[in-house]
């Protein structure tokens, strides 16, 4: 049996899970997996040590051949450190070098996005995609977006992750949508993040009713029938639908995969391709819009997939 080991780091909290995997590498079964807390906080040198504490019993029992890491933010791929991003205690650290030092492995580094949408791309919707096509996975073309805390991104043109000339593509997030209220952490002012996030839901709830609340409870209240909660959600689905057109008028794709925490609210997603289609210059553009199908563990089957890949 052959092991391979997926992380996926993110803001609040860090899942190591061990796979099981094809000869192939054509499909992962989780076997163990562990999650903590990701105490931004702390030092890089708490965090590490932490990492290597949860990572050394499960080595010790499923000898892996590699480990992949997803980490939350830009990477610089030539120097492999993360160089942007919300978790600030891994900006500029060797991590991918000091965990293949002390775990003795071939380690990975790749953007979590980048992870999430390779996953979904072949082992979730896309492998599901490509069965319904009769045609393969590494046929297409399509976007994972993380509706999450922040908005990210991770683009494949038929089937290959495509990073960009600099590694910086797919970092939709920080494309212009509006102008705001505030400017992004990032400096700029009218970044989608800004509106699409699950932070900038909220944001958005807030100027129109002036209290804030999460989320969940907008989503609640709209059910019942709240008539700011329902404007907030109109409001959101407007400008996802204005965002998507502009991305599938440059892109062009097969299929857009929505990830992270807002994902699972129907009336934010659920036949958004009605708001969609109007918008886009060609009407023989007709791109699919799918809920992902791995949960919220698709990071650290992409983190595994992309360290398979790397030692195949």
């Amino acid at each position: 049996m052959k092991y391979c080991i997926g992380i996926d780091i993110g803001g609040t909290k860090t899942e190591c899970t061990v796979f099981s995997t094809t000869l192939d590498h054509t499909d992962l079964t989780p076997v163990h997996s562990k999650r903590f807390l990701t105490i931004k906080d702390s030092s890089y040198g708490v965090y590490l040590d932490q990492l290597h504490l949860e990572l050394r019993p499960m080595l010790e029992k499923y000898p892996a051949m590699a480990v992949g890491v997803g980490v939350p933010g830009s990477l610089d791929y030539l120097r492999e450190r993360m160089i942007a991003g919300g978790t600030k205690i891994l900006i500029n650290q060797p991590l991918r070098l000091d965990l293949a030092t002390l775990l003795k492995l071939p380690v990975t580094l790749e953007n979590d996005a980048n992870c999430f949408a390779l996953a979904e791309a072949y082992l979730g919707v896309g492998k599901k995609h490509a069965i319904e096509k009769n045609r393969e996975p590494r046929e297409f073309s399509s976007l994972g977006l993380i509706l999450g805390t922040g908005l990210g991104g991770g683009l494949l043109l038929q089937g290959q992750l495509w990073r960009g000339s600099f590694n910086a593509a797919a970092e939709i997030g920080h494309s212009f949508l509006e102008q705001s209220l505030r400017d992004c952490y990032c400096k700029q002012n009218g970044c989608a993040e800004l509106f699409l996030s699950g932070t900038g839901f909220e944001d958005q709830y807030e100027q129109i009713n002036g209290a804030r609340i999460s989320a969940v409870k907008i989503l609640k209240q709209a059910e019942a029938g709240d008539d700011i909660a329902q404007q907030a959600i109109t409001q959101y689905r407007n400008r996802l639908a204005h965002f998507l057109a502009n991305l599938n008028n440059i892109l062009d794709l097969d299929y857009y995969v929505f990830g992270g925490g807002l994902s699972l609210a129907k009336p934010l997603l659920s036949g958004i391709e009605e708001l969609v289609y109007p918008k886009l210059f060609s009407p023989a553009s007709r791109p699919l819009f799918y809920g992902h199908s791995l949960g919220d563990s698709a990071g650290v089957y992409g983190a595994a997939l992309c360290a398979l890949q790397k030692t195949s």
